[in-house]
């Protein structure tokens, strides 16, 4: 009786506030490297499956378009991955239920382009923005660090350098502030567990 409870209690909720998403695909693709034979598939992350059902989607592209629909009852991350010929691409992406994507991918530029109503991804394509910005800043600290260092100028570098060395720090604080500001977004936990930079 009692496992019959428990059961009822996971699954339950997710039959009762299952709702539809829709993905749209759309490709720009003027030298015609994806023909209508080829396929994308969407594959969400699930490590426990009493969280929910791993799934896997596939679609054909017809007339450089496709699309995957389904209902979900809990959001979920997922890599959206394309083979184009001998090429692989791939693009985190953060499924709500309910929610509807507009994606464009640039074949020439491998660029993807969002438009969803999706918050859990909105969050997610402002943590990545954040986390670019990070990178750059770092980079751009080590290029002035150099600078100094070809100019014998010690004072200056010494003091870059210990901008440099307390980047891991930076992306931690960046991380736990957006997880703490977010506490019931799929993505906070997505974050605390998936950066190598948390013991």
């Amino acid at each position: 009786m009692k496992l019959i409870t428990i059961l009822l209690t996971i699954f339950i909720p997710q039959i009762i506030f299952a709702q539809n998403f829709e993905i749209n695909l759309k490709f720009i693709d003027p030298e015609n490297k994806i023909d209508n034979n080829s396929f994308f598939n969407l594959t969400t992350y699930n490590k426990d499956a009493l969280l929910g059902i791993k799934h896997d989607y596939t679609a054909e592209i017809k007339d450089k378009k496709a699309i995957i629909k389904d209902t979900l009852s809990m959001p979920h991350v997922a890599m959206l991955g394309l083979n184009i010929g001998t090429s692989h691409v791939s693009y985190k992406i953060a499924i709500d239920p309910g929610a509807s994507y507009q994606i464009t991918y640039d074949v020439a530029n491998r660029k993807f382009d969002i438009i969803s109503d999706s918050k859990s991804d909105q969050l997610l394509r402002f943590f990545f923005k954040g986390l670019d910005s990070l990178y750059k800043e770092k980079d751009q600290r080590l290029l002035l660090h150099k600078e100094f260092i070809t100019a014998k100028n010690t004072g200056p570098a010494d003091s870059i350098l210990k901008l440099v060395n307390n980047f891991i720090n930076d992306l931690r604080n960046f991380s736990k502030k957006i997880a703490y500001s977010n506490p019931d977004n799929i993505i906070s936990p997505y974050i605390l567990t998936k950066n190598s930079y948390f013991d």
